[in-house]
Parts: C-alpha cells; sequence; structure tokens
C-alpha cells in the first residue's frame, strides 16, 4: 500500500483484513523487503506500516497504489528463491489457499464499509 493514496486510511485497513485472512489460512509474510534486510541480496527496500503482518508502504513510483482513486493494495503471495519455493507457489493447493484467503477479505472489508 502507499501513504500517498488518497484513501490511504482505508487501503491501511483492507491491508490488515488481508493480512489477517492470509495467516489465518496458515500463510507467513517474508522481510525481503525490510529496511534492515540484506538489500545486496533482495533488491529495494521498504518501511513497515504494519511490522506484525507484513505490510509495506510501497511509497515508491507504484502507480496503481497511489493514482488510484479507491483503497488500494498489492498482494504478493510468495517468492520463489529456490526450486522448492516454486514448486509449492505454483501449486494449486496454494493458488486455493491465496485466493480464498483474498475473497474472504474483500467480502469482510466490503461489509464493514457498507455499515458505515
Amino acid at each position: 500500500m502507499s501513504k500517498k493514496n488518497n484513501k490511504y486510511e482505508e487501503s491501511l485497513s483492507f491491508a490488515k483484513t488481508l493480512a489477517d485472512q492470509l495467516m489465518e489460512s496458515g500463510l507467513k509474510f517474508t522481510t525481503h523487503h525490510d529496511e534492515l534486510t540484506n538489500t545486496a541480496k533482495y533488491g529495494r527496500i521498504a518501511p513497515l506500516a504494519d511490522q506484525e503482518r507484513g505490510i509495506y508502504d510501497a511509497s515508491d513510483h507504484i502507480a496503481v497504489l497511489y493514482e488510484s482513486h479507491m483503497p488500494a493494495v498489492l498482494v504478493e503471495a510468495g517468492m520463489i528463491v529456490n526450486r522448492t519455493e516454486e514448486q509449492v507457489l505454483s501449486s494449486a493447493t496454494r493458488s486455493t489457499t491465496v485466493a480464498r484467503a483474498v475473497a474472504t477479505a474483500v467480502e469482510r472489508f466490503c461489509a464493514g464499509r457498507s455499515q458505515t
């Protein structure tokens, strides 16, 4: 997500809902974009907006996050670092787990918005 988004608070709220769903599904976030991570190995860094959920402030130039006139987040559902990780990420089980978590998060977020 990006602090530049004009719906920042809603973006953060959805990002938290989504992260909670992904973690409830048994998935864990990685810190490969964390400012404390070895950047020579992983590339760009980003500050964490929520350290417990692995939500980063992508305040760089990702237009879909800051140009959008609605809440916006990007989901990185995995990182391929070796062949084993590639196989896990490309499995139907992982795809289904991520898809269900995203769908549930969207439903919960939208239900919460309709009540306000």
